[in-house]
Protein backbone atom coordinates (compact mmCIF):
# COMPACT_ATOMS: atom_id res chain seq x y z
CA UNK A 1 0.00 0.00 0.00
CA UNK A 2 1.60 3.41 -1.00
CA UNK A 3 1.88 5.93 2.24
CA UNK A 4 -0.42 9.15 1.52
CA UNK A 5 1.04 12.36 1.09
CA UNK A 6 1.00 14.99 3.83
CA UNK A 7 -1.46 16.88 1.47
CA UNK A 8 -3.42 13.90 1.53
CA UNK A 9 -3.60 13.11 4.88
CA UNK A 10 -3.82 16.97 5.73
CA UNK A 11 -7.06 16.56 3.85
CA UNK A 12 -8.43 13.85 5.18
CA UNK A 13 -7.76 15.59 8.65
CA UNK A 14 -9.94 18.47 7.81
CA UNK A 15 -12.92 16.33 6.11
CA UNK A 16 -13.14 13.78 9.12
CA UNK A 17 -13.46 17.50 11.21
CA UNK A 18 -16.22 18.68 8.85
CA UNK A 19 -17.81 15.02 9.14
CA UNK A 20 -17.92 15.53 12.87
CA UNK A 21 -19.07 18.83 12.65
CA UNK A 22 -21.94 17.79 10.15
CA UNK A 23 -22.85 15.13 12.36
CA UNK A 24 -23.32 17.17 15.53
CA UNK A 25 -25.23 19.61 13.37
CA UNK A 26 -27.62 16.76 12.34
CA UNK A 27 -28.01 15.55 15.86
CA UNK A 28 -28.68 19.15 17.17
CA UNK A 29 -31.37 19.49 14.22
CA UNK A 30 -32.88 16.09 15.04
CA UNK A 31 -33.28 17.63 18.85
CA UNK A 32 -34.50 20.68 17.45
CA UNK A 33 -37.27 19.11 15.69
CA UNK A 34 -38.26 16.72 18.70
CA UNK A 35 -38.33 19.95 21.13
CA UNK A 36 -41.15 21.54 18.57
CA UNK A 37 -43.53 18.52 18.99
CA UNK A 38 -43.27 18.30 22.81
CA UNK A 39 -46.05 19.36 24.59
CA UNK A 40 -44.34 20.68 27.95
CA UNK A 41 -42.39 23.82 27.08
CA UNK A 42 -40.05 23.77 30.08
CA UNK A 43 -39.08 19.80 29.23
CA UNK A 44 -38.37 20.86 25.46
CA UNK A 45 -36.84 24.25 26.43
CA UNK A 46 -34.26 22.32 28.67
CA UNK A 47 -33.80 19.53 26.55
CA UNK A 48 -33.32 22.20 23.18
CA UNK A 49 -30.53 23.79 26.18
CA UNK A 50 -28.75 20.53 26.38
CA UNK A 51 -28.77 19.60 22.73
CA UNK A 52 -27.24 22.48 22.46
CA UNK A 53 -24.76 22.66 24.93
CA UNK A 54 -23.65 18.86 23.63
CA UNK A 55 -23.46 20.33 19.99
CA UNK A 56 -21.09 23.23 20.99
CA UNK A 57 -18.70 20.65 22.83
CA UNK A 58 -18.99 18.34 19.88
CA UNK A 59 -17.67 21.13 17.30
CA UNK A 60 -15.23 21.64 20.42
CA UNK A 61 -14.06 18.64 20.43
CA UNK A 62 -13.64 18.09 16.81
CA UNK A 63 -11.95 21.49 15.90
CA UNK A 64 -9.38 20.33 18.73
CA UNK A 65 -8.38 16.98 17.33
CA UNK A 66 -8.11 18.39 14.15
CA UNK A 67 -5.79 20.99 15.53
CA UNK A 68 -3.94 18.45 17.46
CA UNK A 69 -3.82 16.24 14.06
CA UNK A 70 -2.42 19.42 12.12
CA UNK A 71 0.28 20.31 14.80
CA UNK A 72 1.60 16.98 14.81
CA UNK A 73 1.30 16.49 10.57
CA UNK A 74 3.15 19.75 10.14
CA UNK A 75 5.64 19.01 12.78
CA UNK A 76 6.64 16.27 10.93
CA UNK A 77 6.92 17.40 7.51
CA UNK A 78 8.55 20.15 9.02
CA UNK A 79 10.86 17.91 10.26
CA UNK A 80 11.17 16.01 7.42
CA UNK A 81 12.50 19.49 5.29
CA UNK A 82 14.53 20.65 7.86
CA UNK A 83 16.89 17.21 7.54
CA UNK A 84 16.40 17.26 3.41
CA UNK A 85 17.43 20.97 3.72
CA UNK A 86 21.00 20.35 5.81
CA UNK A 87 24.12 21.21 4.03
CA UNK A 88 25.26 17.71 2.59
CA UNK A 89 29.66 18.34 1.93
CA UNK A 90 29.14 15.98 -1.03
CA UNK A 91 26.79 18.04 -2.82
CA UNK A 92 29.15 20.94 -3.22
CA UNK A 93 30.37 21.12 -7.09
CA UNK A 94 33.68 22.77 -6.93
CA UNK A 95 33.59 24.39 -10.13
CA UNK A 96 30.17 26.69 -8.72
CA UNK A 97 31.92 27.45 -5.79
CA UNK A 98 34.99 28.93 -7.54
CA UNK A 99 32.39 30.95 -9.50
CA UNK A 100 30.43 31.84 -6.34
CA UNK A 101 33.84 33.19 -4.55
CA UNK A 102 35.19 34.88 -7.44
CA UNK A 103 33.40 38.53 -7.25
CA UNK A 104 32.36 38.33 -10.72
CA UNK A 105 29.08 37.21 -10.84
CA UNK A 106 25.63 39.43 -10.99
CA UNK A 107 22.37 39.24 -10.00
CA UNK A 108 21.51 37.14 -13.25
CA UNK A 109 24.25 35.09 -12.73
CA UNK A 110 23.09 34.04 -9.16
CA UNK A 111 19.36 33.35 -10.24
CA UNK A 112 20.41 31.00 -13.27
CA UNK A 113 22.46 29.33 -10.66
CA UNK A 114 19.86 28.94 -7.89
CA UNK A 115 17.52 28.06 -10.63
CA UNK A 116 20.26 24.75 -12.05
CA UNK A 117 20.31 24.15 -8.64
CA UNK A 118 16.76 24.54 -7.64
CA UNK A 119 16.82 20.43 -6.47
CA UNK A 120 20.25 20.89 -3.82
CA UNK A 121 19.97 22.27 -0.77
CA UNK A 122 23.41 22.91 -0.25
CA UNK A 123 23.98 24.84 -3.38
CA UNK A 124 20.93 26.86 -2.60
CA UNK A 125 22.40 27.83 0.51
CA UNK A 126 25.79 28.82 -0.91
CA UNK A 127 24.55 30.67 -3.89
CA UNK A 128 21.67 32.49 -1.29
CA UNK A 129 25.01 33.42 0.97
CA UNK A 130 27.10 34.72 -2.06
CA UNK A 131 24.19 36.67 -3.31
CA UNK A 132 23.61 38.38 0.10
CA UNK A 133 27.20 39.62 0.03
CA UNK A 134 26.98 40.75 -3.19
CA UNK A 135 23.57 42.56 -2.05
CA UNK A 136 25.74 44.45 0.60
CA UNK A 137 28.40 45.03 -1.26
CA UNK A 138 26.03 46.73 -4.04
CA UNK A 139 26.12 50.27 -2.11
CA UNK A 140 25.21 53.38 -3.34
CA UNK A 141 22.12 53.87 -5.35
CA UNK A 142 23.83 53.48 -8.85
CA UNK A 143 23.73 50.58 -7.62
CA UNK A 144 20.16 49.48 -6.35
CA UNK A 145 18.42 47.57 -8.95
CA UNK A 146 21.57 44.80 -8.60
CA UNK A 147 20.69 44.80 -4.91
CA UNK A 148 17.35 44.47 -5.18
CA UNK A 149 17.63 41.60 -7.81
CA UNK A 150 20.44 39.73 -5.85
CA UNK A 151 17.58 40.42 -2.85
CA UNK A 152 15.32 38.58 -5.61
CA UNK A 153 17.62 35.46 -5.73
CA UNK A 154 18.03 35.10 -1.69
CA UNK A 155 14.40 34.87 -1.42
CA UNK A 156 13.79 32.59 -3.98
CA UNK A 157 17.04 30.09 -2.80
CA UNK A 158 14.87 30.41 0.51
CA UNK A 159 11.36 29.78 -0.65
CA UNK A 160 12.76 27.19 -2.52
CA UNK A 161 14.02 25.38 0.56
CA UNK A 162 10.76 26.00 1.75
CA UNK A 163 8.95 24.91 -1.41
CA UNK A 164 7.46 21.99 0.58
CA UNK A 165 6.17 23.41 4.13
CA UNK A 166 4.62 26.53 2.34
CA UNK A 167 2.50 24.58 -0.20
CA UNK A 168 1.30 23.05 2.86
CA UNK A 169 0.24 26.17 4.77
CA UNK A 170 -1.24 27.21 1.21
CA UNK A 171 -3.78 24.38 1.53
CA UNK A 172 -4.39 24.21 5.21
CA UNK A 173 -5.61 28.14 4.66
CA UNK A 174 -7.24 26.89 1.61
CA UNK A 175 -8.61 23.99 3.46
CA UNK A 176 -9.40 26.16 6.09
CA UNK A 177 -11.44 29.00 4.59
CA UNK A 178 -13.54 25.94 2.59
CA UNK A 179 -15.09 24.80 6.01
CA UNK A 180 -14.87 28.16 7.80
CA UNK A 181 -19.00 28.35 8.19
CA UNK A 182 -20.04 27.24 11.25
CA UNK A 183 -22.38 24.12 11.11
Amino acid sequence: MKALTYEQRLTAIFETERKAKAAAARKLDTAKEECKHMEDQAQAEAVLHSAEQAHAAELSAAEEKARSAYTTLRAELAEKVRKASLVNPDDVEPLALELLESGVMKADDFAALAEHYSENPTMLRLVALHARKGMYAAAGEPMRAERDALAGVVETCNRRLTAELDSFDRLTAKLSAEGSPEC
